[in-house]
């Protein structure tokens, strides 16, 4: 149970309403918002002795250097259907200081009302301690229940508040309860949010149908491609119908790829933060993202320093165009099929195609170093193309295992 003396909640860990609300959420020290005006949230005081870290079990299958994520929680349900995803859509994993780091969400048991009773919204070093966790019990979780976002300042939360607006704040990981500048804007934006802290200012944007919206930075960009904002080393990089654009700090914009136009866009991009290189895919939006391409270049400031490299075509059976593409230390990983996923040296092409275990459908890409990949599964009934899918568990397998490419490059 939370410790009493720093904060009484106003339901009983394990009964919400009168339903049984499963495991207890909340363990440890947690206080509350300091702004809970705006986001009644609790923040753990003490996140790495709140017991929020993942546990893994020996995949069913035998399988060497391959583990599962034990998700003993909660579950990923709405309304008795599956939404949304445990992980944002982009860079659910960041490199930092030689450390990967995961943003994720704990959905928890679900309420006869519709909703759960609690979410927590989590940031976890990779085989490390928590550094964040917030959250809320129901009804609060329906007023705002906040994406998260890290970079070398700390932390950073973007939430939707009813009648409100936008609510932006931020702490250092040092100091986890100390949010600051917590802001409202009156603009209502929904659908996807997301934020990132850059060097020395703070990122965040959500996604309404035609317009995504850049707080800190602009006040909104028409028409930003899927593939989100990246900060990155001077500015932020994002895609659009033009094609791969690097804003400054001083707001001005750079076009470093153009778009080659006639349905073929730019449809994802990640940035490897141990190289400063950035991996994309082009395909053909008007004939159901066919064709994909990865491609890769150093950044550089300006379109003249560009040194474009094209890796390789693939098979892409969910017709994603590369969505949840990430890279890191030199490779790219990507899902291809409900049973398969592709893994791909950035320096010339050769792949590794592998296959999931039985009954996990690999939907979305997480992280990739030099000792393993992981990979979102998906693991209840239906297909992507049927919808109402998100990732329910995670897939690790170690890359010693892989052996040598069975992939080879076409171009």
């Amino acid at each position: 149970m939370a410790d009493q003396s720093v904060f009484i909640p106003e339901y009983d860990a394990h009964v919400v309403d009168g339903y049984d609300a499963g495991v207890n959420p909340f363990i440890g020290h947690w206080v509350p918002n300091p702004d809970p005006v705006h986001c009644p949230l609790r923040v753990a005081a003490d996140p790495a002795n709140a017991e929020l870290d993942w546990r893994w079990r020996a995949c069913p299958s035998g399988r060497p250097g391959c583990r599962e994520l034990i998700l003993d929680w909660g579950v990923l349900r709405w309304f008795g259907e599956t939404t949304g995803s445990m992980f944002p859509d982009h860079e659910p994993v960041i490199a930092l200081d030689g450390k990967q780091f995961a943003v994720y969400r704990r959905f928890y048991k679900p309420t006869e009302y519709g909703g759960y009773t609690a979410v927590l919204v989590v940031v976890q070093q990779i085989d490390g301690p928590v550094i964040f966790a917030a959250g809320a019990y129901y009804p609060e979780i329906h007023y705002c229940i906040p994406t998260l976002g890290i970079g070398q300042y700390g932390v950073g939360y973007f939430a939707s508040i009813p009648d409100e607006g936008l609510a932006v704040a931020w702490a250092p990981c040092s100091q986890p309860t100390q949010l600051q500048g917590v802001t409202t804007s009156r603009l209502t934006s929904y659908e996807t949010y997301d934020v990132r802290l850059g060097a020395d200012r703070m990122h965040a944007w959500g996604r309404e149908p035609d317009r995504t919206f850049l707080f800190g930075s602009r006040t909104f960009q028409d028409s930003l491609r899927g593939s989100q904002p990246q900060v990155v080393p001077g500015g932020l990089l994002f895609s659009t119908y033009a094609g791969m654009i690097l804003r400054h700090p001083d707001n001005t914009d750079e076009l470093l790829v153009p778009a080659k136009g006639n349905g073929n866009y730019i449809t994802c991009l990640a940035f490897d933060r141990s190289t400063n290189t950035i991996a994309w895919v082009e395909s053909d939006e008007t004939n159901n993202n066919s064709d994909p391409v990865i491609w890769t270049a150093p950044l550089a400031p300006s379109a003249s320093g560009i040194v474009k490299h094209e890796v390789t075509h693939y098979k892409d059976a969910y017709s994603f165009g590369g969505h949840s593409l990430v890279t890191n230390a030199g490779v790219a990983l990507v899902p291809t099929s409900d049973s398969t996923m592709l893994l791909v040296r950035l320096s010339d092409g050769f792949g590794w195609k592998m296959t999931s275990e039985p009954g996990d459908m690999p939907i979305q890409a997480l992280w990739v170093n030099d000792s393993e990949i992981a990979m979102g599964i998906y693991q209840g009934p239906g297909t992507v193309s049927q919808g109402g899918i998100g990732v329910d568990g995670i897939l690790r397998i170690a890359r010693s295992t892989l052996g040598p490419p069975n992939v080879p490059p076409t171009l």
